[in-house]
């Protein structure tokens, strides 16, 4: 392996926030459960290092980042151009023969943090409506926040038929996993919300953002 990939590999490797993790460069991918994987365009392997793989970035097809598969990773499989580097929930990380993995898994696209933003800045506006403007436009919210709105798009992405009472149990049920309580004022710091109740317990105002969080989403994805 020549000093310029050496390089290359260093580079990527650093601990000073050089290191642009595999997970911010891959397309989402559904089978039985959701992955995140990116198509390796190039191999390059050294007895020593194992490979260093060149991965594309779907959102930015000019993107081409490093990955150093260490040599246990390619013991049941060396990749070629075209197989994909696939990043599971766990953080596990692994190499599928392109046919293989296109045959199991179908994309989910690169729009789904669009689609978020969308509803995001729907949600926005009718708070605003309200007379509630305590909500930050989506380039300046918190990151939980926009996490949490990529979530509910996944889920209706993944469950078409559901209404806006199974997306508001799983958004409750996001929320009490990450420690968040019931609070009769919307608090942050000490993770509480006043919505984190049964959907039917809901002022029907807060049940209609449900509603229309599930319309957003249907409406971007062709459904109606």
């Amino acid at each position: 392996m020549n000093e310029e990939v050496k390089s290359v590999i260093e580079a990527a490797s650093c601990e000073d926030g050089g290191l642009v993790h595999i997970s911010n460069v891959m397309d989402r991918y559904q089978c039985h459960k959701q992955v995140q994987a990116a198509v390796i365009v190039a191999a390059d392997y050294d007895q020593e290092l194992g490979a260093l793989l060149t991965i594309a970035c779907p959102s930015e097809p000019s993107l081409e980042l490093p990955y150093l598969a260490p040599e246990d990773m390619l013991a049941r499989y060396k990749p070629e151009a075209g197989d994909y580097l696939v990043l599971y929930a766990d953080g596990y990380v692994s190499i599928s023969p392109k046919l293989a993995f296109e045959q199991g898994y179908t994309t989910l696209g690169t729009d789904v943090t669009a689609i978020a933003k969308k509803c995001h800045e729907m949600n926005r506006a009718y708070c605003q409506a309200m007379g509630d403007d305590s909500q930050l436009p989506w380039t300046e919210a918190p990151e939980w926040q926009r996490q949490s709105a990529v979530n509910g798009v996944l889920f209706h992405i993944e469950h078409p038929e559901a209404g806006p009472d199974a997306s508001h149990n799983s958004w409750m049920d996001e929320k009490l996993a990450d420690g968040w309580e019931y609070g009769p004022i919307k608090d942050p710091e000490l993770k509480r919300h006043p919505c984190i109740v049964p959907f039917t317990s809901l002022p029907k105002e807060q049940q209609a953002k449900d509603s229309l969080f599930k319309a957003v989403v249907d409406l971007e994805l062709g459904r109606i």
